[in-house]
């Protein structure tokens, strides 16, 4: 029932196509710096599931590499020296010489240089970027846990601005995806680099964007023509799960479940305001990881009106407890079946749940308006039901 990026993205990666043939890539560049200098580099084709080696050069004591390369098709490939990952490249088969000046500081900043394939400048300067945003996030990730040791007053300031700057690295990212002029490279920043923070954006909107950007660009090679089809059948399937379940528009059935200190708590007692209904599990890997964000989007509009109605699939009340007071779920509504099979809950039943995490967001008379919304798409929906929108 639900859909992640990196397994389904890496399926549609294998989608890959022979072109005809040039010339053969010309490779040569020198890297300096290393302790110990690499006797190899090598081009791998990442485009595919697993790596393939396309051809390799030795790299003398200067650390001068001079070889030829068979590309076939345009796609996402890596220069490894020696043991080492180097630096991602887009090659196609109309590459005819790649130039390179490194050393092993300039690969980690991605301030090397570069030349003959424009799309590998451009993940160049992307990755430059995102080092430099990453180095002040790691600074302030430092002052923040500096702070908390030293119980400052500034530490709840610092991870204030900590998760602000997160947003901004991933509103960068996405104004990348949807201005770059190469189709491979917005895929690239999509898989690798938009990889959904649960706090941040979801699967579906990080592939729209994608799907959107691709189809805008007309991008004729077969590669990305390929890529986008599967894109859009994936998309398509995610749209038909989201009719599973109870549809939006109908009265949520109510609830009636006993809390943590066996005392019935009702689903309708909560009309009046909008109302998250999670069903998750103490042993749910994927539930477990999206708390964090939960936690989050309860602290930012439980004064406004809005709370969280938790179902638990869980089996032993321990269990359920510890992962409670462990992932800090500080609203008071809480219930469970604690049935002895996992998916012997009648109310997930009568929900039709098939899979967990599950969600349904319900207006203030407790009519469904949205179900399995995650990140920055369930915080713009509680925003705009709290609003009348």
């Amino acid at each position: 029932m639900k859909t992640r990026i990196p397994f389904l993205l890496l399926t549609l990666f294998s989608i890959v196509a022979c072109h005809p043939r040039h010339k053969d890539t010309t490779i040569s560049g020198q890297i300096k710096g290393f302790k110990k200098m690499p006797a190899t580099v090598m081009l791998e084709d990442i485009s595919a599931n697993n790596p393939l080696v396309v051809d390799t050069g030795s790299i003398d004591k200067s650390g001068a590499f001079h070889f030829k390369a068979h590309v076939t098709h345009k796609g996402l490939y890596q220069l490894v020296f020696g043991h080492k990952a180097g630096l991602i490249l887009v090659l196609d088969s109309l590459n005819e010489d790649l130039q390179l000046q490194a050393d092993s500081l300039s690969l980690q900043n991605a301030t090397y240089s570069i030349e003959g394939s424009r799309p590998s400048l451009l993940i160049q300067h992307l990755f430059h970027n995102l080092h430099q945003m990453s180095s002040q996030l790691d600074s302030i990730h430092t002052a923040f846990q500096d702070a908390s040791q030293a119980k400052q007053k500034d530490s709840l300031r610092l991870k204030d601005y900590f998760e602000n700057r997160k947003v901004l690295i991933h509103d960068y990212l996405k104004t990348y995806v949807d201005t770059v002029s190469d189709d491979v490279v917005a895929i690239f920043i999509t898989v690798e680099e938009l990889r959904p923070d649960p706090s941040v954006t979801d699967d579906h909107a990080a592939l729209v964007l994608l799907k959107n950007h691709l189809t805008a660009m007309k991008a004729h090679d077969k590669f990305s023509a390929d890529f986008l089809r599967g894109l859009t059948a994936m998309l398509q399937k995610n749209d038909q799960d989201q009719q599973e379940g109870l549809p939006v528009g109908t009265a949520a059935p109510d609830i009636t479940l006993q809390d943590m200190n066996g005392h019935p708590q009702t689903l309708s007692s909560l009309h009046g305001q909008i109302v998250l209904l999670d069903f998750w599990a103490s042993w749910c890997g994927p539930c477990r990881k999206q708390n964090p964000d939960l936690v989050k989007i309860y602290e930012q509009f439980k004064g406004s009106g809005f709370t969280i109605f938790s179902v638990s699939l869980d089996q032993k009340k321990e269990d359920w407890m510890a992962a409670i007071q462990k992932d800090h779920l500080d609203w008071p509504m809480h219930v469970s079946e604690l049935t002895p099979d996992k998916w012997g809950s009648k109310t997930a039943e009568t929900y039709k749940v098939e899979a967990i995490p599950t969600n349904y967001l319900l207006d203030k008379q407790g009519k469904i308006i949205a179900k399995n919304l995650y990140g920055s798409a369930l915080r713009d929906a509680i925003a705009k039901a709290l609003q009348g929108k």
